[in-house]
């Protein structure tokens, strides 16, 4: 049987389902990746024991529906190495395997049995929330910046992993990492009375921009799908952290400084770069309603930086202590002119928050200890 496909989109395909490759070495009965025709599409799809990916392309073939199994990690290399610039690439399926012709360039991959491969568990089919797929892709970049780093924090792994939360017909996702948490809350499309929570991998969320995102999850997995693009993912079972509280209500914090983000986001910069990489803090006053300084300090006072910015603010005298990282990425992952630092109250011990596109917030923790 022949398929002939586009070869940039077969190139994004493979690359998207080798995402549940197991790692080299492990598992070698799941190495492998599936590729199936269905009609007018091309299915290619993995599976690691633990979730399956897939994603699919259009084609042109000979046969409605053709099935084949071959390895995943040779399949993965041999498209990367695809000439540029060829809009097409021909797929010839055959009894002992598969053979890519791309312009001048011929690949050949052995088949495997595909008799020894696992069923991947079956994916949710309830609890369906649909969500505008260019919003769930920068709410999820700016909240992905507070997930604990693997390693930063062995005693409380679920602090490794994004919580998605539905209720009363929206979508929240939240992380933290002790230091920080975020919060998005977007508008979502499902039924009335559909609620559930969900711990997983920021990482395995990566779908299309475009569209929407539909989520399903049945309390065991999560079946996340854009177009073409689906990921079948086990729930992480640790508890969460209750962050309600430490976030507050939206309006709780009266106390406000407007920045241009872009220019607050390089004076961080700018600062980081004298503050010690140890220990790197910053302090932040607004000395008017119209006005704030930046001060960092660095090898003991020995190197000092100071600017001053424009800013719009209720009352001077606020201001607080702070690690610049924990703002910076925030702040770059976000996409608007202008965010507002907002406290409860004056007072340099107080966690401020950061307000940025509608629905989209961090509250970050002080430094008080010199």
């Amino acid at each position: 049987m022949v398929v002939f496909v586009e070869t940039g989109s077969f190139r994004k395909a493979v690359s998207f389902a080798a995402g549940a490759l197991p790692k080299r070495g492990e598992a070698p009965e799941l190495s492998g990746m599936w590729l199936r025709v269905r009609g007018d599409r091309l299915v290619l799809s993995a599976f690691d024991g633990l979730q399956s990916a897939e994603a699919g392309v259009e084609a042109q073939s000979t046969d409605a529906e053709a099935s084949l199994l071959v390895n995943g990690a040779a399949l993965v290399s041999s498209v990367r190495a695809l000439p540029t610039g060829e809009p097409k690439t021909k797929l010839t399926f055959t009894e002992g395997g598969l053979t890519m012709r791309c312009g001048k360039a011929l690949f050949g991959l052995r088949g495997m049995r595909a008799e020894d491969y696992p069923l991947p568990p079956e994916p949710p089919v309830e609890g369906a929330v649909e969500i505008d797929a260019e919003d769930f892709s920068k709410a999820l970049e700016v909240v992905a910046t507070a997930v604990a780093k693997p390693g930063a924090l062995q005693s409380m792994p679920a602090l490794m992993s994004l919580r998605l939360h539905v209720s009363g017909g929206r979508l929240a996702l939240e992380a933290s990492d002790r230091l920080r948490m975020a919060e998005a809350t977007l508008e979502a499309d499902t039924d009335a009375g559909t609620g559930w929570s969900a711990l997983v991998d920021p990482d395995r969320l990566d779908l299309s921009k475009d569209g929407t995102v539909v989520l399903r999850c049945d309390g065991r997995r999560l079946l996340a799908s854009s177009g073409d693009l689906r990921r079948n993912l086990p729930l992480l079972g640790v508890d969460y952290p209750d962050l309600s509280k430490a976030l507050g209500d939206p309006d709780s914090r009266p106390c406000t400084v407007i920045f241009d983000r872009a220019s607050l986001l390089e004076s961080l910069k700018r600062s980081m770069a004298v503050t010690d990489k140890a220990e790197p803090r910053v302090t932040l006053t607004i000395t008017d309603e119209g006005a704030a300084d930046l001060l960092a300090a660095g090898d003991g006072e020995s190197r000092k930086y100071r600017e001053t910015l424009d800013c719009k603010a209720t009352e001077g005298g606020l201001g607080c202590r702070f690690d610049p990282n924990l703002v910076a990425d925030f702040l770059a992952a976000m996409d608007c002119d202008e965010v507002t630092l907002a406290w409860r109250r004056n007072g340099a011990r107080q966690p401020f928050e950061i307000k940025g596109p509608e629905g989209i917030r961090c509250v970050v923790s002080p430094v008080v200890r010199d």
